[in-house]
């Protein structure tokens, strides 16, 4: 499949549920790791997971509030816009992360990656690069 068709895939499906359910995942990773919750099934790490999805809702409209803002501050004869520029920035650095992941291990992805934490922050940065690209400039 060539790179258009799949950034025209990224562009048509809506990242924002997913981004806000792996924002939510990454901030219960990251709070969890700091507590002690043996069992990742337990009723507080479960508390925990609902709380940061109300949390990660907030921070996904506050930035693409700000974003929006960004460019709502832009002259009107400007050509740019913030959402692909930042969302461009944000895929490189997804692009080496994974780079560097697969010649680090020629293997490829395994089973046993998807429930690390690294791979669920992976996730979250590159869907919150394809829900940047997506914020457009409203033109007056």
């Amino acid at each position: 499949m060539p790179l258009k068709e799949a950034f025209d895939i990224l562009d048509k499906v809506n990242t924002r549920p997913l981004l806000t359910a792996f924002c939510g995942l990454s901030l219960s990773e990251l709070l969890a790791s700091w507590a002690s919750f043996p069992d990742p099934l337990s009723w507080g790490r479960m508390l925990l997971l609902a709380w940061s999805v109300f949390v990660a809702f907030a921070l996904v409209w506050g930035w693409i509030y700000l974003v929006m803002s960004m460019n709502s501050r832009l002259k009107s004869g400007d050509i740019v816009s913030w959402g692909p520029m930042l969302g461009a920035i944000l895929l490189a650095g997804c692009g080496r992360i994974a780079f560097s992941y697969l010649s680090a291990h020629p293997e490829g992805l395994t089973f046993a990656l998807l429930g690390e934490p690294s791979f669920i922050y992976f996730c979250t940065l590159f869907l919150l690069a394809a829900q940047t690209l997506k914020i457009r400039r409203r033109r007056e």
